[in-house]
């Protein structure tokens, strides 16, 4: 996503996200998620017109985000 009027210079995002539900009966359920979320490919040096850089640690920004979650 690019917003260069608003000094937003996108990347790349990427989720996977499964899920499994278990009925133990008809009051009780169980359910197992799992999502995966990478980002990345976000520029770290200054577009042309802008007046500052997306990292303010001046490093390249990527993240990876694993996220499990059990619920009944």
């Amino acid at each position: 996503m690019n917003d260069a009027k608003a000094g937003i210079y996108g990347g790349r995002g990427n989720n996977i996200t499964a899920g499994v539900n278990w009925y133990a009966n008809e009051h009780v359920r169980l359910m197992l998620d799992y999502s995966h979320a990478h980002i990345g490919d976000i520029p770290t040096s200054v577009p042309t017109g802008a007046s500052f850089v997306n990292s303010p640690y001046g490093g390249p920004l990527c993240q990876d985000n694993n996220q499990p979650s059990l619920r009944g």
